[in-house]
């Protein structure tokens, strides 16, 4: 998928025939897992892949990548990329915007009810929300992706299932050599408490409810919480 070069009209079966969109390029993946979404270029829309390798097979990897490494596409959420220029209001109170609304967009990436994927070599920047939100997804990998200038947690892996300490774990998360920074950049204002001003504070990577993983050589800079936030569930206080 080209960006600049692409079109949706096109088979999407080499660089020279890449289609325009991520939405059209994902809806385009085998379901049954094994394809390589290759992206080339900058896109202002939310990558959302569903579905993809239900039953598991360890062989069929589903790979997300940029066509270059050296130069890595690019998801941008239209915010402003320094402190002073990103938007305040997170919360959707009237002093600024809200979730979804002034063309922002709240999540880079979204995975849900999946298994055996790959993210790499990828940058999200500008997002009102969310980085990389993955949900009742396993045997996941991250790899090389940056993610900055957001207003919330850089990446989020969840089980996706009922809030209780007995629900199924996500298994096997990988995430390396990867740069988070400049997050909870977000201001809000809470009305019961006007007109103090208050900053998003989470973390930079949260881990909700996963049995196995490997968290290694990554940088996370300019945050404003946790660097790394591990929740066996995140309903039960203390478990």
């Amino acid at each position: 998928v080209d960006s600049n070069h692409g079109a949706d009209a096109n088979p999407g079966t080499s660089p020279a025939s890449a289609f325009a969109t991520l939405a059209h390029a994902s809806a385009q993946l085998d379901t049954a897992g094994g394809d390589t979404l290759s992206m080339k270029g900058s896109f202002k829309e939310t990558l959302v892949l569903i579905g993809l390798n239900t039953q598991a097979d360890a062989g069929r990897q589903t790979v997300v990548e940029s066509t270059d490494p050296a130069t890595p596409a690019r998801i941008y959420g239209g915010t402003g990329l320094n402190a002073s220029a990103f938007p305040y209001d997170c919360r959707g109170l009237p002093e600024g915007f809200g979730p979804g609304q002034g063309g922002y967009l709240t999540k880079g990436i979204t995975v849900t009810n999946t298994n055996y994927i790959t993210l790499r070599n990828v940058v999200i920047e500008g997002i009102a929300g969310l980085g990389i939100l993955t949900w009742n997804t396993s045997h996941v990998a991250v790899l090389n992706v940056t993610v900055q200038w957001i207003s919330n947690t850089a990446m989020e892996f969840h089980h996706g299932g009922p809030t209780k300490p007995s629900a199924p774990f996500m298994a096997n998360l990988t995430v390396a050599g990867c740069t988070m920074r400049q997050m909870n950049l977000a201001k809000f204002t809470d009305r019961t408490r006007n007109p103090k001003l208050f900053s998003m504070k989470a973390e930079a990577l949260s881990i909700i409810h996963v049995d196995g993983f490997h968290v290694h050589h990554n940088q996370l800079l300019n945050g404003m919480m946790e660097g790394i936030d591990f929740k066996v569930d995140f309903s039960v206080k203390g478990y």
